[in-house]
């Protein structure tokens, strides 16, 4: 699901970068852009090292546990319209790893 005021813009429902200032004074490499997302908290999930040629069934593995993932049990929900989830490049020696926004129950 892709929050509405993100899908507005065009943009999918995972975000894949890096964290710049606004102010860097750098030059966008060509087919990249930069975007300003309102600051949001997010909760991360790894997955285990693997095989390279095994990245697929990682993911897969991430992502079954993630739907069976309550955040609640730690006063959390996820609140997908606060942000995109990151997707962190899949590597087999750094593990898959996947960040969802969240938000501490009761505060807006």
């Amino acid at each position: 699901m892709v929050a509405p005021k993100f899908k507005a813009t065009g943009y999918p429902e995972y975000a894949q970068g890096m964290e710049v200032p606004v102010d860097n004074g750098r030059e966008v490499p060509e087919g990249f852009e930069t975007i300003e997302l309102p600051a949001h908290e997010v909760m991360t999930f790894h997955g285990h090292a693997y095989e390279e040629n095994q990245f697929m069934k990682a993911i897969s593995w991430v992502s079954e546990q993630l739907e069976r993932f309550d955040p609640i049990i730690y006063g959390y929900q996820y609140v997908l319209e606060d942000g995109p989830r990151f997707q962190y490049e899949p590597r087999g020696s750094r593990q898959y790893i996947e960040s969802r926004p969240v938000r501490r129950i009761g505060k807006k």
